[in-house]
């Protein structure tokens, strides 16, 4: 009986150790609390790089770009400032200095002044 009562115990301990796959519902919030974090960030006044994408890499395709800490994002709203579907086509080592926000993942710009 005592040996019973000992596997029954290591068997209790051993459940109440194992994984129970709490570990990605938490992945999965920290994941969304981070691109929570990431969208709907204020960009302060800076100069920044500016360029077409289809003169980057990671883009590929022609639109209006604005680098930001190391990452090229969209400009969502350029046409409003004037500018062109590619502004910067073919050009390169053009800065602008802008601010604004991040929404949905492109930056809309409260200011930007090609410099």
């Amino acid at each position: 009986m005592k040996q019973f009562m000992c596997l029954l115990a290591c068997m209790i301990l051993m459940a109440c150790g194992s994984d129970s796959g709490e570990s990605e519902p938490e992945a999965a919030v920290d994941q969304t609390t981070q691109q929570v974090t990431l969208d709907d960030t204020i960009v302060e006044l800076a100069t920044r790089n500016v360029s077409c994408g289809c003169a980057l890499e990671e883009v590929g395709s022609c639109g209006n770009y604005v680098e930001i800490e190391s990452k090229y994002v969209e400009i969502a709203n350029g046409e409003e400032l004037g500018l062109g579907k590619m502004e910067w086509c073919k050009k390169e080592g053009v800065q602008a200095e802008s601010a604004g926000e991040i929404k949905n993942g492109k930056f809309v710009a409260a200011t930007l002044l090609v410099k």
